[in-house]
């Protein structure tokens, strides 16, 4: 993990459901929208992303993207984030289930 990593967290999570061009861009994830549309409002509604960290689609969506087994989600995620965040030159990271970082893309260095 380099210096400059964005960890994808519940509040990252949070910020691609709740946006519409994600949904647009990343066909893989669609048929989840229904059920981030439900975890977005409920973390809308308690005021607080925290929740969605212990959800079912969350964790479902962590370890899909750990395991790498379908790399053109994975891709699609990356791609979006990055576009989101002006291509800034930084790692994707993701914890595992003990806490250990895990590069999904590394960041250009310049």
């Amino acid at each position: 993990m380099g210096p400059k990593s964005l960890v994808l967290n519940h509040q990252i999570f949070f910020e691609l459901w709740r946006d519409p061009l994600f949904w647009e861009n990343a066909s893989h994830w669609e048929a989840d929208r229904e059920l981030a549309d439900l975890e977005v409002s409920a973390a809308e509604e308690a005021k607080s992303s925290l929740s969605i960290q212990k959800g079912d689609l969350y964790n479902a969506w962590v370890n899909q993207l750990l395991s790498n087994s379908d790399p053109e989600a994975v891709l699609q995620i990356i791609s979006f984030i990055r576009n989101k965040r002006n291509n800034k030159s930084e790692d994707l990271v993701l914890l595992d289930k003990r806490g250990r970082p895990v590069v999904l893309s590394y960041g250009e260095t310049k």
